[in-house]
């Protein structure tokens, strides 16, 4: 034990006098100093470890270093600190240990201690998980057919994208629900499991949902295969995505302007053969994105009067209560192309034959009354 502490304390002051030069030693010195702070049985080589650890941190400036490398070092200087038969010199050395090494993010700590045990300490030591090998040939790599269509990560990407650690373990909040999306997608991704994508689809928002904000994360992982599957989807499936997605713009609002693009895509494809659907995740996209959806509502404003004009031929007026509601939600953005609008709108009011619907009149009197600047 007297070795050992000398030697610590040689470690710790040649540390002082080196600073910046003793830094690539420091991977070396660290298992010596977590070893002696592990000795429960000799106090005085683990306060001499505890002073060592300090100037160690200090001189060479490797902080916050020592948390990512040994996750077992908070516990382990708080424990030393709370101990009641600690000697008041311990315990000021371990005040200084822990303002030296710095202030480490509570989740990030909770990432490094989970790493320890489970699936992450195997993950740790190089053992893949099981849920890697289950991914598929193609979802090791990043091309191939673990590549897929419409440019999503392959299974296994995303399943290890999602969480901000080097695996998943049970006692992260993340676990549950990136296993359940991941085995969903997965669902959603394979062409053999058609008939068990409405289900999947249900199941998926129903997690979304729960989440509400906390499903922002998952987006960018999730999305691109619900876009790549509405595409060849049957017609049920495809008006279940497109109400589906317009929930979840009302959920996540402002979080999906980075799809934007892609949901007005969906909308320009299927707005023949799902009208309805398309009005309503209009009306959501331009409540939720007002000042991000103004730039696309010139390309839009031509179908609106395409619809007025042939509801008005056909004497069908099913999608008009909900191209006005769509219209009442644009508002402002419309400004500068009202002169489009108002002649189809005024067809509606004041039609020349007279077979409008009286309340769809009072709806075309109301819109053109907001729309008005």
């Amino acid at each position: 034990p007297g070795v050992a502490r000398t030697v610590l304390s040689t470690l710790g002051a040649l540390a002082t006098v080196s600073q910046a030069a003793f830094r690539p030693y420091v991977s070396e010195v660290l298992p010596l100093v977590m070893d002696a702070l592990q000795d429960a049985g000799a106090p005085a080589k683990r306060l001499v470890a505890v002073r060592a650890l300090g100037q160690v941190v200090e001189h060479t400036g490797t902080v916050m270093a020592p948390y990512m490398d040994f996750p077992q070092l908070l516990s382990l200087l708080l424990r030393l600190l709370s101990e009641g038969g600690a000697i008041p010199a311990s315990r000021r050395e371990v005040m200084k240990v822990l303002g030296v090494i710095g202030a480490l993010d509570p989740h990030t700590h909770k990432v490094n201690t989970a790493s320890l045990s489970g699936e992450g300490k195997l993950e740790k030591e190089g053992v893949r998980p099981l849920r890697h090998g289950n991914a598929g040939a193609g979802g090791t790599t990043g091309g191939g057919e673990g590549a897929e269509q419409g440019g999503a990560a392959g299974p296994d990407d995303f399943a290890s994208d999602l969480l901000p650690s080097s695996g998943l373990v049970t006692s992260s909040e993340d676990y549950y629900p990136t296993v359940a999306i991941n085995a969903l997608v997965r669902v959603l991704r394979d062409p053999g499991l058609a008939s068990q994508h409405a289900a999947a689809v249900g199941a998926l928002m129903t997690i979304f949902r729960t989440l509400a904000l906390a499903a922002v994360p998952f987006l960018p992982k999730v999305l691109p295969a619900l876009f790549a599957i509405t595409h060849g989807a049957d017609e049920a499936l495809r008006l279940q995505l497109l109400g589906e997605l317009t929930a979840l713009v009302g959920c996540v609002r402002q979080h999906m302007r980075r799809f934007l693009p892609d949901l007005l895509h969906l909308v320009h494809t299927h707005w023949a053969g799902a009208t309805p659907k398309c009005l309503e995740l209009l009306r959501e996209l331009s409540t939720s994105l007002r000042d991000d959806f103004k730039q696309y509502v010139p390309e839009l404003l031509p179908k609106f009067v395409l619809l007025i004009s042939d509801a008005e031929r056909t004497m069908n007026y099913d999608n008009i209560r909900g191209a006005l509601g769509a219209l009442e939600a644009l508002g402002s953005a419309v400004d500068e192309h009202l002169h489009l609008l108002l002649p189809a709108l005024t067809r509606l009011v004041a039609p020349p034959s007279g077979t409008t619907p009286v309340e769809l009149r009072r709806l075309a009197i109301r819109g053109v009354r907001r729309l008005l600047p």
